[in-house]
């Protein structure tokens, strides 16, 4: 018994459900009216051939009429079902473009997040190599500076100092690390503490001549600032296109409920 109470119950929210859910135009009547035809068939049919084989006559009619109201009231479920969804396709088509350009506005944020925080590594690198630099460089100095002022000729040390900054100016980057390479050669070959002294210093100046690397740092920080400046711009335009697409996502899924709230009318 529970069982024709479901199947009574089910037919009793299917015909509601045509009834008050849709409006029926020419088009959908007329399906509707083959699948009344259709329904009446298959009633026939069932009763006939196989759950009342015996009956005849006024009985038979009953036993397909019986049948044929759930067949009608399922092709009838499926035949609006499929006219609704068509009217919605509309709806449903513009819903999933914009769920699909949000998706892809979001990924483009997070795409200029991760290059704003590789950017930002960048610069943290480049701070610490530029502190870096900065200290050996000053090593450098101070070991030229105290070179001069020892052994009491300082005058003289100056003047060597002076022709030897003015020998490496004088050298490409190429003929610098030439040069670096040479003084490395001898210092390990050299015991002498005078001329091991002068070798020092002179790789120190040698050193300090192609310090235009310490520009090398500040040059990145220089390109990472313009990134993240060029990062933040895309970001507000991505956020501003997005917020664009979500307020016009809102829309039309106000629009879709509101389609879906009220009697549709089918064709």
């Amino acid at each position: 018994m529970w069982l024709v109470g479901m199947v009574i119950a089910a037919l009793l929210l299917g015909t509601f459900r045509l009834t008050t859910r849709y409006e029926y135009g020419p088009r959908s009547r007329r399906l509707l009216g083959l699948a009344l035809g259709a329904s009446v068939a298959v009633g026939f049919l069932l009763a006939d051939l196989w759950l009342f084989p015996d009956l005849s006559g006024g009985y038979l009619v009953l036993a397909a009429a019986g049948l044929t109201l759930p067949v009608f009231v399922v092709l009838a479920l499926v035949v609006t079902e499929l006219l609704r969804l068509r009217k919605q396709e509309l709806f449903s088509r513009e819903i999933s473009a914009l769920r699909a350009r949000e998706m892809e506005l979001e990924k483009t944020l997070e795409d200029v997040d991760r290059r704003v925080r590789n950017e930002l590594r960048r610069r943290e690198e480049a701070e610490r190599a530029a502190r870096t630099l900065a200290r050996d460089l000053e090593v450098h100095r101070e070991r030229v500076e105290r070179w001069q002022r020892e052994g009491g000729a300082a005058r003289i040390r100056s003047i060597k100092v002076e022709e030897w900054e003015r020998e490496l100016r004088s050298l490409d980057p190429a003929g610098l690390r030439e040069r670096r390479a040479r003084l490395e050669r001898e210092l390990r070959e050299v015991a002498d503490p005078d001329r091991r002294a002068q070798l020092e210093v002179q790789m120190s100046l040698a050193v300090l001549a192609a310090s235009g690397d310490a520009d090398r740092p500040r040059s990145v920080m220089r390109d990472v600032e313009q990134a993240v400046s060029e990062a933040a711009k895309e970001r507000r335009e991505v956020e501003a296109e997005l917020g664009r697409v979500r307020a016009e996502l809102t829309l039309w899924q106000g629009r879709l409920r509101e389609f879906l709230s009220k009697e549709i009318e089918l064709d």
